[in-house]
């Protein structure tokens, strides 16, 4: 079965950095027997037990959430909603603490943030210019941005995390026609993770890594000659790596897998300074992609495109999708991930073992030896933080929208989707 996202859904679409790596595994055989048979995870479940929000709950109405943090071992929720143009604190049971809006801000003050993180005096937005922190009452702390008249060949930059040392971790703009190779240059196929420092009178660049992006997108245009429209959206069977931030510990965390040895996955932890600090292997069981998969997939992808654009027939969809579709032999091993507050990495595996439930695997980040986990959710449910005892996270309701859900974790496999509270 073919899904589109749940990620993408509740962004709105790409909403998350998912870029592959340049380099390859080519990991031997012994080597693969050294990685971590995740057949093996302890299979856990979730249980429904808070939930925040509601049809005729003005203010506790959520339209586009893309961040989520707990603090306290959940007594207080933050919530990033940049749909209703607001940050809102709340507590377990639904009591509104804090509300930071941005509407009608000073130019330059705060843009339309998409990621949240704690920190130790309160908590901080990331905008597509910088990085404005808070109190944890909400008083504005400092406005951080990137240096406006700065690029990377020729491409304006992204903030990715801000270091304690006054650095950056940035990528790069790249215009989709660009990367896609529409205007006359060669399409770009990789892209550079930088480190962005300040020294005397000049910004310094410094690659931490270099990004494969080949697969990452499916480009659509109705023809080489015109561009009245096109579409850029995620390849359905992308072997797509991830690049997450790990603030607290001002790192990256990479995740890449190689098509040509399936269900290998590969974890690498950076540091600002570009040195690998801890890396692991896991081993999920590969999935072959079948032409049902790929029909299946196909068939969404067209009426997508077409439900987009009004003048394109189906056929004609379904045409220029086929055209664009990247298909490989088997499934990704990795469709989602999240760094949760915890130290843990939740990773959404293909597998679906029933019509209501996805599966998350949670890895200890740092080299702890604590057990993988298999942990099943419901399918209308996106996991963006963890405690001990519970996973916090977005249901998508199709008749209410969105709700704030807070799942206790317990030990076994045997739970259902469960109702939602």
């Amino acid at each position: 079965m073919h899904r589109i996202g749940l990620r993408s859904a509740l962004l709105g679409g790409r909403g998350a950095l998912a870029l592959p790596f340049v380099a390859v595994l080519g990991l031997s055989a012994c080597e693969t027997d050294r990685a971590e048979q995740m057949d093996a995870a302890e299979p856990w479940h979730t249980e429904p037990e808070y939930e925040i929000g509601g049809p005729v709950e003005r203010d506790a109405t959520f339209l586009r959430v893309t961040g989520l943090r707990v603090r306290g071992g959940g007594a207080r929720i933050y919530v990033l909603d940049p749909g209703r143009q607001r940050l809102t604190v709340w507590s377990p049971d639904g009591a509104q603490l804090l509300e930071v809006g941005w509407a009608g801000e000073q130019e330059g003050e705060l843009g339309s943030p998409d990621h949240i993180e704690l920190d130790g005096e309160g908590f901080q937005l990331r905008d597509g210019n910088g990085f404005v922190l808070f109190a944890d009452n909400g008083q504005h702390r400092q406005t951080v941005s990137l240096p406006a008249a700065v690029d990377f060949d020729r491409f304006r930059l992204r903030p990715e995390l801000m270091l304690p040392d006054g650095a950056f971790v940035v990528s790069l703009r790249i215009p989709n026609g660009v990367r896609a190779g529409w205007f006359g240059e060669d399409p770009i196929g990789d892209t550079p993770v930088l480190r962005l420092e300040q020294v005397e009178d000049r910004w310094q660049f410094d690659s931490l890594a270099v990004l494969d992006i080949v697969n990452r997108d499916m480009d659509i245009r109705p023809s080489e000659s015109g561009f009245g429209w096109s579409l850029h959206v995620a390849q359905p069977f992308g072997h797509a790596a991830r690049l997450d931030l790990r603030s607290g510990s001002n790192t990256l965390l990479v995740t890449r897998e190689d098509p040509a040895d399936p269900g290998l996955v590969e974890l690498s932890e950076i540091s600002a300074a570009g040195d690998t600090v801890w890396s692991s292997r896991l081993l999920f069981a590969a999935i072959p992609l079948s032409p049902g998969d790929v029909d299946m997939a196909l068939e969404a992808e067209a009426r997508a495109v077409s439900g987009t654009v009004g003048s394109l027939s189906l056929d004609e969809a379904r045409a220029l999708v086929e055209g664009a579709l990247y298909v490989p032999d088997y499934h990704p091993a990795v469709v989602d991930t999240e760094v949760m507050s915890n130290g843990e990495l939740w990773i959404r595996n293909h597998e679906e073992p029933g019509d209501t439930l996805d599966v998350w695997y949670t890895v200890q980040l740092g080299g702890d030896n604590a057990a993988a986990r298999r942990i099943l959710v419901p399918r209308s449910f996106y996991p963006f933080d963890a405690t001990g005892t519970h996973v916090w996270g977005i249901r998508l309701d199709p008749e209410v929208g969105q709700r704030v859900v807070g799942r206790r974790l317990v030990r076994g496999g045997t739970g259902s989707a469960g109702g939602p509270r």
